[in-house]
C-alpha cells in the first residue's frame, strides 16, 4: 500500500469523514466473506456487501477486488474480480459478488509464504472513495509440508486464510457535490 493514498485510517468503521469533502454519499455498512476461511489457496471468494446510498447517484459505483502478490513492488498484484453495481436506490443495497483466487504463477515464489494481502476498492465514476485492506496467510496444511517443503509446489497442500477480524479502513476525499450536480 502506497502511504500517500490513504486519507484517512481507521480500524472497523468503514464509514469516516474527511476534511474538505462532503460525507461519502455511499456508505459500505456491512461487509462480510462468505467463503469458507481458511480455505484452499484456489478456491473462489464470495462477499456480502450492504451499501447505504444517501443521495440518488446516476451511475454505478465500482467494487474491484485486487490481490497484493508481493511487499517489495505492485507489478504482481493481481485484479480478480470488478463489478459495476447499481445504479443504487435510496436505501440499503446488498449484493453478493464471488471472484477468482488469484493465480500462484504470477506470485513471485520467494515471496508466496510471505504475509499477503486483499483490498476491496470502491469508487464512483472511477474515482476511488474507500479500499478496505485484509492481510492473508498463505500456507502448507501440514507441518510436514512446511518443514520440508516439496521440489515441485501441489496446490492441493497451499491454503490461505484471511485475517478477517482487523481490516484496515482507508477513506479518501471526493467532492460528491460535483457528482451530484452532474459534473464529470
Amino acid at each position: 500500500m502506497n502511504p500517500d493514498d490513504a486519507a484517512q485510517a481507521s480500524g472497523a468503521d468503514a464509514c469516516g469523514e474527511n476534511e474538505g469533502a462532503t460525507i461519502a454519499s455511499v456508505q459500505l455498512t456491512e461487509l462480510e466473506m462468505l467463503s469458507a476461511n481458511p480455505a484452499y489457496f484456489t478456491d473462489r471468494l464470495q462477499w456480502r456487501m450492504r451499501l447505504e446510498c444517501l443521495e440518488e447517484l446516476p451511475e454505478p459505483i465500482t467494487v474491484a477486488f485486487t490481490w497484493i502478490g508481493s511487499a517489495k513492488s505492485d507489478e504482481h498484484d493481481q485484479l480478480l474480480g470488478e463489478f459495476d453495481i447499481g445504479p443504487l436506490t435510496l436505501e440499503v443495497n446488498e449484493v453478493v459478488l464471488e471472484h477468482d483466487a488469484p493465480q500462484i504463477g504470477l506470485i513471485p515464489a520467494d515471496e508466496l509464504f510471505e504475509l499477503t494481502g486483499l483490498y476491496i476498492t470502491l469508487s464512483y465514476r472511477g474515482e476511488r472513495f474507500l479500499r478496505v485492506n485484509y492481510f492473508a496467510k498463505v500456507a502448507f496444511w501440514d507441518n510436514e509440508h512446511m518443514l520440508n517443503p516439496p521440489a515441485h509446489l501441489d496446490l492441493s497442500y497451499i491454503g490461505r486464510n484471511m485475517l478477517m477480524d482487523r481490516p484496515n479502513v482507508l477513506t479518501f476525499p471526493v467532492d460528491w457535490d460535483s457528482f451530484a450536480k452532474g459534473a464529470v
